[in-house]
């Protein structure tokens, strides 16, 4: 885990999003109407426009869709952290999710590759998601 990042910042439609991720569950809002998984959390379906959400466990483990290794701190929190890689995951619904690799030591990371989520508690108690190999 990245240590001494901000707190999230929680609002109306991240609420349920970070709800879950305190129960230790990956929560994604869908579409009542369609069908449609969708990310990041808004309050209409970009494909229909409908307003009704429902809000379903995402079924890992995701693929590795694409990948950054930072090497320049984003954060001065980060400074002594560098490198680290920030990773965008698919699901299985399509759903893609962004998020820092844990346990990445240098190898090679390739496209497709199986991530899992796994959940931490940060220094204030809040707990966070990232992913592993």
């Amino acid at each position: 885990m990245l240590r001494g990042m901000p707190a999230p910042v929680v609002d109306f439609d991240t609420q349920p999003f970070w709800d879950g991720v305190a129960s230790e569950k990956l929560l994604v809002p869908h579409c009542k109407a369609c069908g449609t998984g969708r990310w990041p959390p808004g309050p209409v379906c970009d494909k229909c426009w409908s307003t009704e959400t429902e809000w379903k466990n995402t079924v890992g483990p995701g693929r590795l869709y694409s990948w950054v290794v930072t090497t320049h701190a984003t954060h001065p929190a980060l400074t002594s952290q560098v490198p680290y890689v920030v990773v965008l995951v698919e699901f299985d619904d399509k759903v893609r999710i962004l998020g820092n690799l844990v346990n990445w030591d240098g190898e090679t990371l390739v496209d497709g590759q199986e991530l899992h989520v796994v959940f931490e508690e940060r220094e204030d108690g809040t707990k966070i998601y990232n992913f592993r190999t």
